[in-house]
């Protein structure tokens, strides 16, 4: 497909927040199935390759360990319906990670103390938005648990969107 640039960044950043919505709306298989659906029609308008699908998958599941310990720890619960987390929070992690390499491209031309910025408020009105659409419960008092988040992401975001790019670029183009 071939897509003008800057119809691809909308396209993306509006299936990145599709999904995300669909997430925090219904946390259920169908949801999830739905956002993975999503996730698909991201990679075959944005024509990549198998190799940066991978690359996608690989960031991904760092993404998803990393808030499945968090959750395990006790910082926050999902709401849906038991073993539909696993599906439902990879899901989001997929779509966050997609859009690295589009529409959150442009970060990669910047300070890292941009992207430390971008990753803590990112992150803590994501939580924050998750919690008022009822998709998640914070298990620790609600304001340390946003510090904690924007803590957490100020430092999660930008390694994880560098370790992607620093990678990507070491993959053929082909």
């Amino acid at each position: 497909m071939n897509i003008k640039p800057t119809i691809l960044i909308l396209v993306n950043f509006i299936c990145m927040q599709l999904g995300w919505a669909i997430c925090m709306l219904y946390q259920n298989f169908l949801a999830a199935l739905i956002s993975m659906g999503i996730f698909g029609l991201n990679i075959k308008v944005a024509a990549l390759n198998l190799k940066h699908i991978k690359l996608i998958i690989l960031i991904a599941s760092f993404g998803f360990f990393h808030d499945f310990i968090l959750a395990k720890a006790g910082f926050f619960h999902i709401t849906g319906q038991g073993s539909i987390d696993i599906l439902w929070l990879y899901s989001l992690w997929l779509l966050c990670v997609s859009s690295f390499n589009c529409s959150l491209k442009w970060l990669l031309h910047t300070t890292i103390w941009l992207q430390i910025l971008m990753g803590a408020l990112g992150g803590m009105l994501s939580y924050w938005a998750a919690f008022k659409l009822g998709a998640i419960q914070h298990l620790q008092p609600f304001e340390f648990t946003l510090m904690i988040h924007a803590l957490d992401w100020s430092i999660s975001f930008p390694m994880l969107f560098n370790l992607y790019h620093l990678l990507g670029n070491k993959l053929p183009n082909s």
